[in-house]
């Protein structure tokens, strides 16, 4: 049944260069040759006509809301998401595919996808935040070769960071980490941190806004000194690159 209707469709694609389509159109069509020749007869390559194609440069910024479906075609992104194993897949993918779920879940919604405009918030520094995002933020960290700046990311919660490229060294009162390409760090809530590039130094951190902390009851302390066990605690965003 999937190959009755995926046939005509690589019939239109491989059309495409020399049809009076739309450009929007025609880059749909371009994408479905370019997905098939990776996923063969997948009913997913339809989703393309209900997806937003977005072609980003560096600096631009997009923000997913929950429940929006979303696909990496190429290229090397950074992604900060909310700390969470929810990962629903319906196509496209060699990975386990629940259909159902996904349909009960996706919001069904039209437009284009919220973008992020970066605040300077100071030399070579930018920060990556959304109103309606109440787990993290990120900022964009460039420093030039042969300089230095301190940073306090947040004074409430810890900061999690990588080096996208470059290297130097990372200094905290008599710590020393030597920073390079694909080294991730921790750092402690209200901690004064040194950056030293050696070379251009590009950074990514991510930390919970200062909101996020208003908002959180911490866990009642248990009185009794016997009981063991853990306690809850607030969940942290996960920083990574694609």
């Amino acid at each position: 049944e999937v190959l009755k209707l995926i046939n005509p469709l690589l019939k239109r694609s491989a059309e495409a260069c020399s049809s009076d389509h739309r450009e929007a159109l025609e880059k749909a069509l371009r994408i479905v040759s370019r997905v098939y020749s990776q996923f063969g007869d997948d009913i997913g390559l339809f989703s393309i006509f209900f997806l937003n194609y977005v072609e980003m440069t560096i600096g631009d910024c997009l923000y997913m809301p929950q429940n929006t479906p979303h696909a990496y075609l190429s290229g090397d992104i950074v992604e900060c998401m909310a700390c969470s194993d929810n990962v629903v897949r319906g196509g496209l993918t060699p990975k386990y595919k629940d259909v159902e779920v996904l349909c009960e879940m996706l919001v069904y919604k039209g437009g284009l996808p919220p973008t992020i405009v970066p605040e300077v918030v100071g030399e070579h520094t930018w920060l990556y935040r959304h109103s309606e995002l109440h787990e993290f933020q990120v900022t964009k960290l460039l420093l030039a070769a042969g300089t230095s700046r301190r940073f306090c990311f947040s004074g409430a919660g810890p900061s999690l960071g990588f080096v996208f490229s470059g290297n130097g060294i990372l200094k905290i009162s008599d710590q020393t980490t030597k920073l390079a390409a694909g080294v991730v760090f921790l750092l402690s809530a209200g901690v004064d941190s040194d950056f030293v590039a050696d070379d251009d130094l590009h950074c990514y951190v991510a930390c919970c806004p200062p909101h996020y902390f208003k908002d959180f009851t911490p866990p009642a302390r248990r009185t009794n000194s016997s009981a063991s066990g853990l306690t809850s605690m607030p969940s942290f965003p996960r920083l990574g690159s694609k």
